[in-house]
């Protein structure tokens, strides 16, 4: 349909039903019962779903890539599985921040990532991604904020990533570059990283202030 708001009745609905939406509690926007979890909200300028520290369980529909004027995407904290669909990243060219950090995520970065014009802020620490860190990431010129680490990523960090650096767009960049405990074994090569974290950590607190102050940023803007 046409009409912005069928798709995003369209959208929600999928989603709600992708994540068990039967075990949701019952919440509002400035409703207390909320606590500090912001529910997601939606209009016809711009789109932003926000459902973080809400104990969501399932996937991300590939539907959310109807929503062509998304431009926040905030789930950590959650009990959620799965992959990133590739619908999503081909459709919404708008995305700016993608928060999917400390959930139950597995499979590979779809090359795909590299599709996001607009992508600012990156989370997809804490989650069980495994492979490369895919080299069209390094096409994603307005990136400024990236964390990869308590993963099982292997490799090397693209050198157009740690080329964003020298444009003075890229500020923060995290991985599992220190040695693997274990093994003594360097998982993931990065020698632009701005902060590294190991396989064994499941605990981050390093730059917590700097990433409360760029999603206070975002969230303005």
């Amino acid at each position: 349909p046409s009409d912005p708001k069928l798709v995003q009745r369209y959208v929600l609905a999928v989603f709600y039903y992708s994540t068990n939406g039967d075990s949701w509690d019952q919440c509002s926007q400035n409703d207390a019962t909320c606590g500090d979890n912001a529910p997601f909200f939606l209009d016809e300028i711009s789109e932003i779903l926000i459902l973080e520290q809400g104990n969501l369980t399932g996937t991300i529909p590939s539907a959310l890539g109807n929503l062509a004027k998304l431009e926040t995407l905030d789930l950590d904290f959650n009990q959620m599985t799965g992959t990133i669909p590739v619908e999503l990243l081909t459709s919404a060219s708008q995305l700016e921040v993608l928060d999917l950090n400390s959930n139950g995520f597995t499979g590979t970065l779809p090359t795909e990532m590299g599709l996001l014009p607009n992508l600012h802020f990156l989370q997809l620490h804490a989650n069980s991604f495994t492979g490369t860190i895919p080299t069209e990431m390094s096409n994603v010129s307005t990136l400024g904020f990236a964390e990869f680490f308590n993963n099982t990523l292997t490799g090397t960090m693209p050198s157009g990533v740690c080329d964003l650096f020298v444009t003075g767009v890229l500020n923060l960049l995290a991985a599992d570059c220190f040695p693997n405990p274990d093994t003594g074994v360097v998982e993931l090569e990065c020698t632009c990283c701005t902060s590294c974290s190991n396989f064994k950590q499941r605990e981050y607190h390093e730059y917590e202030s700097l990433v409360n102050l760029v999603k206070k940023r975002d969230s303005e803007h």
